[in-house]
């Protein structure tokens, strides 16, 4: 069984049986960053998995109301990394680093331990 199969499996349906994480570590035998990634990996699969903040862990949404709150959520955390970003971007523009049409990464394939910022 893969870990997208093992997690959504211990997700239970309605937030009366909700899942925290460190429940999903142990019953999976997975680590919490790979509980993590299949939950993530599930989600983009189209999973509605709800995960209020409240303490209580993951379900399986039941409720329209219930994808609302999370839409807000995660919009809210879009916002939040995209206004992070912009000064980013800004750097990473002056620095030749990103096309300034796209703004794809020219330098994907760098080593993460290299910092071209003060590298020549």
């Amino acid at each position: 069984m893969d870990n997208k199969t093992t997690v959504l499996d211990l997700i239970g349906t309605g937030k009366e049986n909700a899942a925290p994480l460190l429940r999903l570590v142990f019953r999976s035998g997975l680590s919490e960053r790979a509980v993590r990634k299949a939950i993530q990996q599930l989600r983009d699969d189209g999973h509605l998995i709800i995960n209020d903040q409240d303490g209580k862990g993951y379900y399986i949404a039941t409720e329209h109301y219930q994808v609302m709150k999370q839409y807000i959520q995660d919009y809210h955390r879009h916002i939040s990394i995209a206004r992070r970003m912009k000064a980013a971007r800004q750097v990473l523009k002056e620095a030749g680093m990103l096309k300034k049409e796209t703004d794809s990464p020219e330098c994907i394939q760098m080593s993460l331990f290299d910092d071209p910022l003060t590298t020549t």
